[in-house]
């Protein structure tokens, strides 16, 4: 009984030490999802065209930089953007 009660702690000291060794270092630092979609720039007047894919990556690697946090952020960036590449 002795015997399997040390390899029952042992067991439980591995899964333990598995468990803390994730939660240590399997950090997994997803993107966050696009503030903006295809409707916004046709919201700011803009037709749907190959262009847009472009705007898009752009406006989510500015989101990715930490250049805005908000929908409404987002937006004044959108103009910003589209006045600097027009």
């Amino acid at each position: 009984i002795l015997t399997k009660i040390v390899y029952e702690h042992a067991l439980q000291q591995k899964i333990l030490s598995i468990i803390d060794y994730y939660h240590h270092y399997a950090h997994f630092d997803y993107p966050p999802p696009p503030l903006l979609q295809g409707r916004d720039l046709i919201d700011q007047g803009l037709l749907p065209s190959t262009r847009f894919k472009s705007i898009l990556n752009a406006a989510h690697h500015a989101q990715k930089l930490g250049e805005f946090h908000t929908h409404d952020q987002a937006i004044k960036w959108l103009k910003r953007y589209l006045v600097t590449v027009s």
